[in-house]
């Protein structure tokens, strides 16, 4: 449940929320949708032109609703991970496809999102005694894989374990995993993802 859904598609960036809220997107340059299939009538996904404005905004009385409505158009998928933190105030880093990235990936059948993220984040880089310590905002992204549109939502965890050696996972496009200095993230930020800006954001405001 939620009154706002932040969804990034390439250099595109949608909000639904509450109609009462739109406001305030609206006076930050976001152009005003007035339903869902303005959007997704005009192939907006899959031909975008030069003029397409980059930011849209989708007011609307129930924005859970309006978002199970966008999801009915494309492959959704639900993935987890985390952001692991140790004593030493460093977290983990990995670079994927040659950017800064944060382990994570698809749920399977009969885990808990939980369970998936520590297993993930286990997986990805070979970390051991991973605890959750708290919930932390789900991001939402669309891509295009195999010809068709897939809606991700990525659940998100803060994570502590001691510092302990890394193993990329290769096959992951995981191409190196470190421990970054707290102190340092800006070096994370200037080389990930939107999705990421916003979540090491919203970390910021409770470590």
């Amino acid at each position: 449940m939620s009154d706002t859904y932040k969804i990034y598609f390439n250099e595109f960036t949608l909000i639904i929320t509450s109609s009462k809220k739109k406001e305030e997107y609206k006076n930050s340059g976001f152009y005003e949708l007035k339903t869902v299939n303005e959007l997704l009538n005009d192939n907006f996904f899959n031909s975008p032109s030069e003029n397409t404005p980059k930011k849209w905004c989708l007011g609307a009385p129930n924005p859970d609703e309006t978002f199970e409505k966008v999801k009915e158009h494309f492959v959704y998928i639900e993935a987890a991970g985390g952001f692991v933190i140790s004593p030493g105030e460093k977290f983990v880093a990995i670079i994927r496809k040659g950017k800064y990235d944060l382990p994570k990936g698809k749920c399977e059948p009969g885990e808990t999102v939980k369970e998936s993220a520590v297993r993930e984040v286990e997986e990805e880089c070979g970390l051991k005694n991973l605890k959750i310590k708290n919930d932390l905002p789900s991001t939402y992204h669309i891509y295009k894989l195999k010809n068709k549109m897939v809606l991700k939502k990525t659940y998100w965890f803060l994570m502590t374990t001691e510092e302990q050696p890394l193993t990329p996972q290769t096959e992951e496009d995981i191409t190196d995993a470190m421990w970054m200095p707290l102190s340092e993230t800006d070096q994370f930020l200037v080389n990930t993802y939107p999705t990421l800006t916003d979540l090491l954001n919203a970390i910021s405001k409770i470590l």
